[in-house]
């Protein structure tokens, strides 16, 4: 059995519970004003007509007098704060597809660094069913099956909704400060497990790819700080590997452990998505999931749910624990880092 350490209850502003998120509901919940909006269309008709593309975005070529001050205070509100918000108002129908993503990629470069997504590198990527399953291999962006709780490789992920599913679609969002607290309390000793390394794959579609493995702690410390990484396939895919230790059953405990919290009552934010509705989380304190969902007219064009994706180094962002440099490259705070590519080969233009 593993030496259980002494490990203190988090007390960061992060750490909440479904009913006590319920409560803040103002802090992290908010409308686009018509100014903002207005301010919006600016920027973005000043992007085109510069010959902006998403890759060569940047705070500087974008700008946006007032609405930039509300994404400076956002940034702040992640990394210190709720690590949690979601902005609503967008009216999505009043643009074309690109126009739209010059316009959710604007707003990113104001909260950090667009980050590749695959090996091929783009910096907005598509959430939308293309028939497969996650059974087969497919990446959960790009089915309609339930996604488990996990956490993304970067800093800050915004979710934008173009269009909303049939049925079902809900994101959830829970902190994991608080399935912390809660293994600490209750198990203590499946806590110490989920702070020591557990063996991942990599995939196709990262540097590196799927037949190398790495060491990665679930739950880490540094400085203060706290940083959780959580993608349970890639832990199970790496059990495939000749050369990859077997997973204890106390690994496998704790693992169980940590999913059966983030989908009880206590713990469990269900979030419907809406068109125009912008979701921002920081992955280093909120485990995010989502219900699997039907669409009617899938087969139709420009039918179906529809979702755009950002992946964001925050210069505000926190240090690491010792292994994350095995996803993140990097563990100093407010550098480029994270993404399907080594940090040296993202573009900062």
């Amino acid at each position: 059995m593993n030496k259980i350490v002494q490990r203190q209850l988090r007390t960061e502003t992060a750490t909440w519970t479904a009913a006590s998120l319920a409560e803040l509901k103002s802090q992290w919940e908010s409308h686009f004003t018509l100014a903002e909006l207005a301010e919006l269309r600016q920027a973005v008709e000043t992007a085109k007509k510069n010959g902006l593309t998403v890759g060569t975005m940047t705070k500087d070529s974008f700008l946006l007098p007032t609405l930039g001050k509300r994404m400076a205070a956002l940034g702040q509100l992640l990394e210190d704060g709720l690590g949690i918000a979601l902005m609503r108002g967008i009216p999505v129908n009043d643009y074309q597809k690109n126009e739209l993503e010059l316009l959710f990629a604007g707003l990113g470069v104001h909260l950090g660094v667009l980050l590749p997504q695959s090996k091929a590198g783009e910096k907005i990527g598509v959430v939308a069913d293309s028939g497969n399953k996650l059974a087969s291999g497919a990446r959960g962006t790009k089915t309609s099956d339930q996604l488990p709780f996990h956490t993304d490789r970067s800093d800050l992920i915004g979710l934008l909704c173009v269009r909303e599913a049939t049925k079902g679609g809900e994101s959830y969002v829970v902190s994991a400060t608080q399935v912390y607290n809660i293994i600490l309390r209750d198990r203590p000793d499946l806590l110490e497990v989920l702070c020591q390394p557990f063996w991942h794959r990599r995939t196709a579609w990262e540097a590196g790819g799927p037949d190398t493995a790495y060491p990665l702690p679930i739950f880490g410390e540094r400085e203060g700080k706290f940083a959780v990484r959580y993608l349970r396939h890639f832990i199970r895919v790496a059990q495939e590997l000749p050369s990859v230790p077997r997973l204890t059953d106390q690994q496998i405990e704790a693992l169980d452990m940590v999913d059966r919290l983030c989908m009880s009552e206590e713990c469990l934010v269900r979030m419907p998505f809406e068109p125009g509705d912008i979701q921002w989380l920081n992955n280093f304190v909120a485990f995010h999931g989502r219900a699997a969902y039907e669409d009617e007219n899938a087969d139709k064009e420009d039918k179906g749910r529809f979702l755009y994706r950002l992946w964001l180094a925050s210069p505000l962002s926190r240090p690491l624990p010792d292994g994350f440099e095995a996803i993140y490259g990097r563990t100093e705070p407010g550098v480029i880092r994270g993404g399907a590519l080594p940090a040296e080969t993202i573009q900062i233009i």
